[in-house]
């Protein structure tokens, strides 16, 4: 029985913890996604862009649910409280999320600056959209952020959690990077289905997630790789002009022509498959480990709710 319950934390272990909570996603987000497409109205012309009310709430339940999930997954299995997620927005948590948001902004606008210098991008248009253009750049900006927040939630907030407790057998060290390990490769694979995927997507993608995982174990927080996460999408596609994971948005403030070696670029599938976007992760994680040193150079004591995974694990 002890390898399904831990005597010690008087909770179930970690993989069995894990394998519930996908579990628990894998019911409720088709379930959402069907009952959503069938009661919201104009379902038939869903598919035409992401940038709609419809696409919007959907998102919004979806983002809801497992957000429900990792609540009551905490509460009654884990044992845990809710902060431990990362989800404390204290101002920390809030200076993180500005953070994460203005250097993805930076490193999305280096790639755009050296794919122009080189002629591998050219600007066809301003303002490109149908309808009113300020609204659906709007609607966009509040879908990527639900879009962010759901995938945050799974892949950093509660499976990197619970994936540094399981392999704390390990010791630290070797238990945080095992599960940012884990965890990465799960978000890569998470965009399996994405439009142009390919085995350099996914690659690129868990490396990212690698970036994001460092974030939230170096602050205890889920604010800057949410921050990042948001920030990257939104400039990505909608400012830029990018593909996102493959999807290219109808509205957005520029338009673009992409040429290039797809293997730099990313080609259709974006900058996020691409080897220019490696240069930049490494250039985040300096940021991130700099930006860390800098919040924390009058402290003495770390209050319990900013600890980091890596410090509740000692």
């Amino acid at each position: 029985m002890e390898i399904f319950w831990n005597p010690e934390d008087r909770r179930l272990r970690a993989a069995v913890r894990l394998a519930l909570h996908a579990g628990a996603l894998a019911i409720l987000t088709p379930l959402i996604s069907t009952v959503g497409t069938t009661v919201m109205p104009d379902s038939d012309s869903w598919g035409a862009s992401l940038l709609t009310p419809q696409w919007l709430v959907l998102m919004t339940f979806i983002a809801a649910g497992s957000f429900l999930v990792m609540y009551l997954m905490g509460r009654y299995v884990d044992r845990r409280q809710f902060s431990d997620f990362g989800w404390v927005l204290n101002r920390r948590w809030w200076q993180d999320l500005v953070f994460g948001f203005v250097l993805a902004f930076l490193l999305i606008s280096i790639i755009f600056g050296l794919e122009l210098l080189f002629g591998w991008v050219k600007i066809t248009g301003y303002f490109v959209g149908e309808g009113n253009f300020a609204s659906t750049i709007f609607l966009g900006f509040l879908f990527l952020i639900v879009a962010a927040i759901q995938e945050e939630t799974i892949s950093r907030s509660y499976q990197l959690k619970n994936l540094a407790e399981g392999f704390s057998f390990l010791g630290q060290k070797r238990a945080l990077i095992t599960a940012t390990l884990f965890s990465s490769i799960g978000f890569g694979l998470m965009h399996l289905a994405t439009p142009h995927c390919s085995f350099q997507s996914i690659a690129n993608l868990t490396v990212a997630g690698a970036v994001y995982a460092f974030a939230f174990l170096i602050t205890g927080r889920i604010g800057l790789p949410l921050g990042m996460h948001i920030s990257w999408n939104f400039f990505e596609g909608l400012f830029y002009g990018f593909p996102v994971s493959g999807t290219v948005f109808d509205t957005k403030l520029m338009a673009i022509e992409q040429s290039g070696p797809e293997l730099i670029t990313g080609g259709a599938f974006g900058p996020e498959a691409g080897i220019i976007r490696l240069p930049m992760l490494f250039l985040a994680l300096a940021a991130i480990y700099g930006w860390t040193k800098f919040q924390n150079r009058d402290d003495g004591q770390i209050p319990e709710k900013d600890m980091t995974t890596a410090e509740r694990l000692q």
